[in-house]
């Protein structure tokens, strides 16, 4: 009964009527109940209102359905201002990332000539350079995703 490409096509309906809210005539060839089901379903996740109403004899009725901003941000291609909101950026600073690799660079098993190379050379970064060596630091460390997944088990005490 419900239908995914139904609810997506009922949804982009009621986006192409906003703001006045969308009749669901279009979908007249589906049974009423298949209808009903997949409006509420929609309504219940907060995609829609989804216009279904009961008359005094407890019949169901549908007047127009209205997307809401959940809904509109659900089946656009980027994800809508949703997916800009909700996103989440850490910034780590030039010297923050500088320390952090200064300190596990005095914790490598090397020689204290070539930790002073080193930190020598990272000091001297640029923006650019860093850039790009942190980049190359994140693949190589997903490359190690064994590892990674350990880390979260003990992180998460699982």
């Amino acid at each position: 009964m419900l239908n995914e490409e139904l609810q997506r096509r009922m949804l982009q309906h009621m986006l192409e009527n906003m703001p006045d809210g969308a009749w669901m005539g279009e979908f007249e060839e589906l049974d009423p109940q298949t209808l009903i089901s997949n409006l509420n379903y929609l309504d219940d996740l907060g995609l829609c209102t989804s216009g279904v109403a009961h008359d005094q004899s407890g019949d169901e009725l549908v007047y127009p359905s209205r997307i809401t901003a959940k809904g509109a941000d659900f089946i656009s291609q980027d994800g809508g201002l949703s997916a800009k909101l909700n996103t989440v950026t850490i910034r780590l600073d030039e010297s923050t990332i500088k320390q952090l690799l200064a300190a596990k660079i005095d914790q490598a098993t090397i020689s204290e000539t070539e930790k002073k190379t080193l930190k020598d050379h990272l000091m001297a970064l640029s923006g650019k350079g860093l850039e790009a060596l942190t980049a190359d630091l994140v693949g190589k460390a997903v490359d190690q995703f064994p590892g990674a997944i350990h880390l979260l088990k003990t992180t998460f005490h699982l």
